[in-house]
């Protein structure tokens, strides 16, 4: 083998690697950050900070408090084919939602499902995170 053939190897190798490095499994909390700030009188914003290459599915959204749907008004988002999921509406970036929530009981939380996917990576089982009130 000559020097060049075996430097082609080397380079080929280590582009193989930055490829799949950069498609790393990124933690689902990292990949989605919600909080939720509170602007008080029972109103309040939740925010998901989705990671590029990314997405939020908008349908797959649901919050509950005290046993109850809350209600936001989502984003439109993009629309997208999913080969398992069908057409289906997905959501990136700075995602804030406004809610409105009674929070007069002393452990008021906001429960929230929601479903996202490394685009043409892998999608996260449907996850759950909580906030008290």
């Amino acid at each position: 083998m000559t020097v060049r053939s075996i430097l082609l190897l080397i380079l080929l190798a280590a582009s193989v690697g930055i490829v799949q490095a950069s498609r790393a499994i990124v933690p689902v909390e990292q990949a989605f950050g919600f909080f939720l700030a509170d602007m008080g009188h029972g109103r309040y914003v939740l925010h998901a900070q989705v990671m590029p290459g990314f997405a939020l599915y908008r349908d797959s959204i649901k919050m509950t408090s005290a046993g109850k749907a809350v209600a936001a008004d989502l984003p439109t988002g993009r629309s997208i084919h999913d080969p398992v999921l069908g057409d289906q509406f997905v959501l990136s970036g700075d995602v804030q939602l406004p809610l409105e929530i009674d929070a007069s009981t002393t452990d008021a939380v906001l429960t929230v499902r929601y479903r996202g996917c490394q685009v043409d990576v892998l999608c996260y089982p449907p996850q759950t995170v909580r906030f008290a009130l």
